[in-house]
């Protein structure tokens, strides 16, 4: 009972330095390279074009979603006791923190502010990945197989939106889209635990109206 307890104060210590890294400052990925090295920078005159003023609105929604990547994960992460599935999810998680961090530079180094509303788009992750968590593991890969998914078809959208001659953005957005379909391939494919269970429309429907949500006012705010 006593270690039940204090590994259930574990778990929630890690849910809150993971939140307050996340939002502001310090997390840490698996320290891979990130994808613009080597790459030419754009110049202070492009920067402020407003083809540059486009991308770094459309980046901060991307940064939004790694916001929200991170309260999904540590969701996942808080009632899961499978040791199978708390390795990926924890890879997982920190393959989504690189993104974080170069989707971070990426504002940085375009003067671009983050959205004020990231900390929300944390704890609703983080609230909704617990529910399905705690409907079973079916419910919970299901939900970030879809999760996963919704990533991809946005992210082929933006890599039609981002100006061509932003190389360093659309770098980020290639590796992003690979490393969320293999994401959505294992909880789609995984032998063990539980198989996935099929979500319903209306569960994929409301995931796509908050996706919107959180697209249209994280650009704008």
């Amino acid at each position: 009972m006593l270690r039940r307890k204090k590994n259930s104060l574990d778990f929630a210590i890690n849910v809150v330095d993971n939140f307050l890294k996340t939002n502001f400052g310090g997390l840490i990925g698996s320290g891979r390279k990130n994808p613009t090295l080597g790459l030419v920078a754009i110049d202070e005159k492009e920067r402020l074009s407003s083809s540059q003023d486009l991308s770094g609105k459309l980046m901060r929604i991307n940064h939004s979603g790694e916001v929200a990547a991170q309260g999904l994960y540590q969701g996942q992460l808080f009632f899961e006791t499978d040791p199978s599935m708390r390795s990926y999810l924890e890879k997982a998680a920190k393959e989504e923190a690189d993104h974080l961090v170069w989707t971070e530079e990426y504002l940085v180094a375009k003067g671009t502010k983050k959205s004020y509303l990231n900390p929300i788009w944390y704890l609703g992750s983080f609230g909704i990945a617990v529910f399905m968590q705690l409907q079973g593991q079916k419910k919970s890969k299901s939900f970030l197989a879809e999760t996963e998914r919704q990533v991809q078809t946005h992210l082929e959208k933006h890599l039609g939106i981002f100006p061509s001659e932003d190389i360093q953005a659309r770098a980020i957005l290639n590796k992003m889209y690979e490393d969320e379909g293999e994401h959505a391939d294992w909880a789609e494919n995984d032998s063990s635990g539980e198989d996935t269970k099929e979500l319903s429309k209306f569960e994929k429907r409301a995931m796509g109206v908050m996706s919107k949500v959180m697209i249209e006012t994280s650009r704008r705010i």
